[in-house]
């Protein structure tokens, strides 16, 4: 005998992914697939093409990181912020829900390990419930210190794009640029 997986005791248990892959399977989502597919691609070129700012969500549990990222972030991204893995989960999901997608996300590697793992992956869980196509899957830069490659090669595995060493600055927006996310033309200097 196979139990289903969204059988009312097993969603009483289940992560908030989880609930939702059921309330998908189940019928209870709000929007077709091909709704949902045309909505989010759609809404990409749009944004890209009218130069408006980059919605950005801003993982980290340290407030000076979260202040620093946005103010290198300002002239670029309306940023939302998160000061846990949890939240930015939470925050992503909720985003996706109402229709509004984040376009990129920054988190801080020195969030505890277990909280980003779980946070990247309920991301990418998220994304693959709702249906969107990996190309259109949010870009995610971890930011790290130096001599955090453990927890960056592991980060690669679940889903980031990019790896930032600190100080970000420069480094973040050339990353950004070099994704697609930011159009930066190099000042140069006469010596």
């Amino acid at each position: 005998m196979t139990t289903n997986k969204c059988d009312e005791t097993s969603v009483k248990n289940a992560t908030p992914v989880q609930k939702d892959i059921c309330a998908k399977e189940t019928g209870d989502d709000k929007r077709t697939d091909p709704e949902r597919r045309e909505s989010t691609h759609g809404r990409r070129q749009r944004r890209s093409e009218n130069g408006s700012k980059i919605k950005t969500l801003v993982i980290g549990g340290d407030d000076a990181y979260r202040e620093r990222v946005g103010i290198v972030l300002d002239d670029f991204c309306n940023c939302e912020f998160a000061d846990s893995g949890r939240k930015g989960a939470e925050i992503f999901k909720s985003n996706i829900n109402a229709d509004k997608p984040f376009e990129f996300i920054t988190i801080d590697a020195e969030t505890s390990e277990t909280d980003l793992y779980e946070a990247l992956a309920a991301i990418r869980e998220y994304e693959g419930a709702y249906r969107i196509d990996s190309f259109d899957y949010v870009k995610i830069i971890v930011i790290s210190s130096p001599g955090q490659s453990k927890n960056i090669i592991h980060a690669f595995r679940v889903g980031i794009e990019a790896c930032v060493i600190k100080p970000i600055g420069d480094n973040l927006l050339g990353a950004m640029s070099e994704l697609g996310l930011l159009r930066l033309q190099k000042q140069y200097s006469i010596a």
